[in-house]
């Protein structure tokens, strides 16, 4: 089970990578520097960054904050919901599988694909393209919003 786990390696260059001044109770791997929070800073690519990129876009969406969650009723393997607060109602789909999938937009007029997510999907007339592993977010227009109705696999 030790094997699995490991003291988080804060500096690649500090004795136990950072972790502690005193002697950890397991070793850190030499290979687990490459990836301490003080490399992953300074990459911007890193998954560090991308997690606080993402945290930061989830942060400025109040939908996704605290907006009621409904579930869609969605083809396997697609997964989706819709998140609605007072000032933003959002439409997320996901496609975890190593399949692209195609989702008719038709039923949701409006919806405008937040580009600013930095998802994969594309757009082509009312119907989102999810590549492998994908997703699609999109803003719903309130004004065209009665009662959002399930979304529908693209044939």
């Amino acid at each position: 089970r030790d094997g699995s786990r490991t003291p988080l390696p804060w500096r690649a260059d500090a004795e136990h990578a950072g972790f502690t001044t005193g002697r950890p109770w397991l070793p850190v791997p030499a290979d687990h520097r490459a990836q301490s929070v003080s490399a992953q800073e300074a990459n911007r690519r890193s998954a560090l960054n991308a997690w606080r990129g993402f945290t930061a876009w989830r942060k400025a969406h109040p939908a996704l904050l605290d907006g009621d969650l409904t579930l869609l009723d969605l083809p396997a393997p697609l997964l989706g919901f819709t998140r609605v607060a007072r000032v933003e109602s959002l439409v997320l789909v996901f496609n975890p599988s190593a399949h692209a999938a195609r989702i008719s937009l038709a039923q949701y007029p409006g919806v405008t694909m937040l580009e600013d997510a930095g998802f994969a999907a594309l757009i082509d007339g009312d119907v989102a393209l999810l590549p492998p592993y994908g997703v699609f977010v999109g803003a719903l227009d309130t004004a065209a919003m009665t009662e959002l109705p399930p979304m529908r696999a693209a044939g």
